[in-house]
């Protein structure tokens, strides 16, 4: 059992992940680096026409508390009917009595 996890190996290791700790540290403080001020352009203000919009009055949002919305359901609309029908030819046979087989299928739509 010693030979597999020598002191050597086991610092090693310790010294490996020390090093890779660090080097993610540093390349994750260097993208997060803010950019610096003076190298940013001034920001491009364009200036708008002035335009007049006729609106139904809107409340205004409170500060805090509680918004209540409120809403009104409609009615549930009528389940559409399907019929569907299937005649299945039988064997041929000289009797006039027999007569085809009708299947009728409903469906509620949901």
């Amino acid at each position: 059992m010693n030979t597999r996890l020598s002191p050597a190996r086991i610092l090693g290791i310790a010294a490996w992940t020390v090093a890779s700790v660090v080097w993610g540290a540093a390349a994750v403080a260097f993208a997060s680096k803010p950019p610096e001020a003076a190298a940013e352009p001034p920001p491009l203000i364009l200036a708008l026409p002035a335009t007049t919009t006729t609106m139904a009055a809107v409340p205004t949002m409170p500060e805090t508390g509680l918004v209540v919305l409120r809403y009104t359901p409609v009615a549930r609309p009528e389940a559409e009917v399907i019929v569907r029908e299937v005649r299945v030819s039988g064997p041929a046979t000289s009797s006039p009595a027999r007569q085809p087989t009708r299947t009728t299928t409903t469906s509620s739509g949901s």
